[in-house]
């Protein structure tokens, strides 16, 4: 297989996307990877690791995957709150000032959205003791 190959770039899973010209239908797009059962999808990513296509492009997030990764965490730590205030044990065993420790945790995560910075400077609040 005669491949020429251009514009390697790393996705988010560590595999090199690059375009090959295809004898048929030209420039197309296609994914080597590093364990490709294919010995030509595993050629042209060593190939393209070596340089041979020129400079592989580092990965770069895009804006949707930002904002899925900060409102995970973020349901991640609501959850963790959750977790003690659904439980009426644990939540009767708080103090006063650790129920609004929480409570005040819990608001400032649900209005993350809303800070100045989000998605890419989060300021995360802290989260109370117990958790």
């Amino acid at each position: 297989m005669n491949t020429l190959c251009k514009n390697p770039k790393y996705n988010a899973n560590g595999s090199i996307d690059v375009e090959v010209n295809h004898p048929v239908y030209g420039w197309i797009p296609f994914t080597a990877s590093p364990t490709d059962t294919e010995s030509h999808g595993l050629l042209i990513y060593q190939a393209a690791v070596s340089g041979a296509y020129g400079d592989v492009a580092p990965y770069i997030k895009s804006q949707e995957e930002i904002i899925f990764e900060v409102l995970a965490e973020r349901d991640s730590r609501i959850y963790a709150i959750d977790q003690v205030a659904m439980n009426p044990i644990r939540w009767g065993t708080l103090t006063d000032e650790e129920k609004a420790a929480m409570s005040e945790a819990r608001e400032s995560l649900l209005a993350i959205e809303q800070q100045a910075g989000f998605p890419e400077n989060v300021i995360w609040p802290d989260m109370p003791a117990g958790l």
